[in-house]
């Protein structure tokens, strides 16, 4: 049985179809491309955040960065610690290159406190003050010299007053580590090659005293100058309040380990198995 449609249906059902047809593409035209377009800038404007965030993180982490190597070089110069094993090595740098030789040394820890200027006391009559600076280091010390002839021998010492109301005020929270040195060196030039040594190292030290007697004098050309023998009171600080940055600390530099079986002896080190190879040979 075959259906057939009059004239006028058949216009019917082609109208519809085409009113379909054209609904369907006003809708299109209407909601959905805008919907994708509005879709596309979406995903265009998540794109220039990610991209915008990815340079804001990587600034972050260079300016963190760049603050921990700050501190850390500020650190070189004013620890939060005592660093006392970094200043044994910077004597043992000073005793080499200055050709001198630490007798003995001893550290004390003391802490400093800030002095109003109206409170410090005038140098005594006869002292004469004098003041050093360096790069990084300053030191400040009343300077009295003695000079005693006895035969041909004489002894100066430059020392602070036993005041400590005259030394210089420091900032509140810095605390100081003394160390009391005796050395001997060849001549008076290498004990200013030892100070002057010390004193350009990046940590802050001073040299609160020195004390030292000069040998005889000489008077023959056969004659030998002795070592000058003296000691010294140096101090160097740190601040011990920032306790934040103790995970920040300067690296210890120090030399690789000999490897000495016995550092008493001046003789190459021989081990069990040498000793037995040997003795059956």
């Amino acid at each position: 049985m075959k259906l057939q449609f009059s004239k006028k249906e058949k216009l019917t059902i082609t109208a519809l179809t085409l009113l379909l047809i054209a609904f369907v593409a006003i809708a299109q035209f209407l909601f959905v491309q805008p919907l994708n377009t509005e879709l596309q800038q979406k995903e265009q404007s998540l794109k220039t955040e990610q991209q915008l965030l990815s340079v804001v993180q990587q600034k972050k982490a260079g300016v963190k960065n760049s603050t921990v190597e700050s501190t850390t070089e500020l650190q070189e110069k004013l620890p939060v610690k005592p660093m006392v094993q970094q200043l044994i090595l910077d004597l043992e740098k000073a005793e080499v290159v200055s050709n001198s030789s630490i007798k003995s040394m001893a550290f004390t820890k003391e802490q400093t406190q800030t002095v109003p200027a109206d409170q410090q006391a005038a140098p005594a009559n006869g002292t004469a003050s004098s003041t050093t600076a360096g790069n990084t280091n300053t030191s400040t010390a009343t300077a009295t010299n003695t000079q005693q002839t006895q035969g041909s021998s004489n002894t100066q010492t430059a020392a602070t007053p036993s005041d400590p109301n005259a030394q210089a005020a420091l900032p509140p929270g810095v605390q100081k580590v003394t160390v009391n040195l005796s050395v001997e060196s060849p001549s008076y030039q290498d004990l200013e090659k030892f100070i002057s040594t010390l004193e350009s190292q990046k940590r802050i030290s001073v040299v609160e005293k020195i004390d030292f007697t000069g040998g005889k004098e000489i008077t023959s050309l056969g004659q030998e100058e002795e070592p000058l023998i003296y000691t010294l009171t140096i101090s160097a600080f740190y601040m011990p309040d920032l306790k934040d940055l103790q995970n920040q600390l300067p690296k210890l530099e120090t030399p690789a380990p000999a490897n000495k079986r016995n550092p008493l002896s001046n003789f190459a080190d021989i081990s069990p198995s040498d000793n037995e190879e040997t003795q059956n040979n």
